[in-house]
C-alpha cells in the first residue's frame, strides 16, 4: 500500500501479502495509520500497527482465487469493528458472524445444512439432512413442540430448544415422540469458532391414533418442509436414507427414483409395507456409517445401479 500525497489514509482489516523484497507500507509524503491488519510474506508488519496479526492468513485456496478463511486462520475474530458502516462481506455475509469482525474481505462462516427431512418410524422420528460443510465439529438439532389439544393450528408456537448435538459428518438423528404433540425441527452446523445458519424447517404433525407402526411414508404422521434463513425447502416427506448417504443428497435423481419405486410398488401391499418398516428401522445407522466412508459410498453406487435402473423403468 502506498500514499504519495497529503491525505490521511486509515488502513484497517486488510490482509497484506508481499514477497520478501517488498515493503508492506510506503508512505512517502502523507500520513498513513494502520491497525488490525494481517501481514504475511516479509516478516512482521510495521510497529505502528499495534493490533497486527502476523503470519499466514490461511486462505481456503488462494491458488485458485478462493480467499475465504479456513477455520484455523488467525484472522478470524481479529479485526476492528466496522460493522456499523460495512455490515456485509464481499459475498454478502453479515458481519460479524461471531463477536468480532474478521480481517480480510470474507467473514468466516460454515455452510448451513440443507434438505432436512423427517420420517415417522416406530417409536422415533428420524431426521436426515445434507452436510454442506467440511469444517464442522458437529451439528445442533433444535425442536419446538406443542400439545395438539392446546392449539388451533398445526405449527407449534413454543420457542425452539436444543435437544441434541451430533458429531461431524453425521447426517441422521432419531428423536422420540409423543403422538399428542406436533414438532418443528431445524439443524445447524457448528465448530469452535462459529455456528452456521439454520437448515430448512420440517414440521411433523402426529395424530392421536399414531401407533408407532408407521411405514416410513408419513402415514401415521405427516411431515412438511419450509425454508429458513440458511437452507432451502426439501419438499417434505421422507427419503431413502442409504441412497441419500451414497449419492450425497436426497434430491439426487437416483434417490428420487428409489423413493418413487417404494411409494408405487412397496407401500400399497402388506409385504412391501413390512419391508419398508424394517428398512426404516435399521437403515439410519447403516446410512450414517456409509456416509463417513468414501470407499463404501463408491461401492454402493455400483451395487445400487441395477435397482435404480429397474426403478426408473417401472416408474416412468
Amino acid at each position: 500500500a502506498s500514499n504519495n500525497y497529503s491525505e490521511t489514509v486509515n488502513i484497517k482489516n486488510n490482509i497484506f501479502y508481499v514477497n520478501s523484497s517488498t515493503s508492506y507500507i510506503s508512505n512517502s509524503y502523507g500520513m498513513v495509520t494502520v491497525d488490525y491488519n494481517n501481514y504475511y510474506g516479509n516478516g512482521d508488519g510495521p510497529e505502528a500497527d499495534t493490533h497486527a496479526v502476523n503470519g499466514d492468513p490461511k486462505f481456503t485456496d488462494a491458488a485458485n482465487g478462493n480467499f475465504s478463511l479456513q477455520a484455523s486462520s488467525p484472522c478470524i475474530d481479529a479485526g476492528y469493528d466496522t460493522s456499523a458502516i460495512v455490515f456485509r462481506d464481499k459475498d454478502g455475509i453479515v458481519r460479524p458472524q461471531n463477536l468480532v469482525v474478521d480481517i480480510g474481505a470474507y467473514e468466516y462462516t460454515l455452510a448451513a445444512p440443507s434438505n432436512l427431512s423427517a420420517a415417522v418410524l416406530p417409536e422415533v422420528i428420524t431426521l436426515g439432512w445434507e452436510d454442506n460443510s467440511n469444517e464442522e465439529i458437529g451439528f445442533k438439532i433444535e425442536r419446538k413442540a406443542e400439545d395438539l389439544n392446546s392449539q388451533s393450528e398445526n405449527a407449534p408456537t413454543n420457542p425452539y430448544l436444543e435437544i441434541a448435538t451430533v458429531g461431524a459428518d453425521t447426517v441422521l438423528y432419531n428423536d422420540t415422540y409423543d403422538n399428542s404433540m406436533s414438532y418443528v425441527y431445524r439443524v445447524k452446523a457448528y465448530n469452535s469458532t462459529v455456528n452456521s445458519d439454520y437448515s430448512n424447517e420440517v414440521l411433523v404433525v402426529l395424530s392421536p391414533d399414531t401407533d408407532g407402526n408407521d411405514d416410513g411414508s408419513g402415514s401415521s404422521g405427516t411431515s412438511s418442509s419450509s425454508s429458513s434463513s440458511g437452507g432451502s425447502s426439501s419438499g417434505g416427506g421422507s427419503g431413502c436414507f442409504i441412497a441419500t448417504a451414497v449419492f450425497g443428497t436426497p434430491m439426487a435423481e437416483e434417490v428420487v427414483s428409489l423413493c418413487g419405486f417404494r411409494d408405487k410398488y412397496l407401500l400399497p401391499n402388506e409385504c412391501g409395507k413390512r419391508f419398508v418398516q424394517l428398512y426404516y428401522t435399521y437403515s439410519p445407522a447403516i446410512a450414517n456409517y456409509i456416509a463417513k466412508h468414501d470407499s463404501l459410498r463408491a461401492m454402493m453406487r455400483i451395487c445400487l445401479k441395477p435397482l435404480i435402473a429397474l426403478s426408473k423403468a417401472l416408474c416412468e
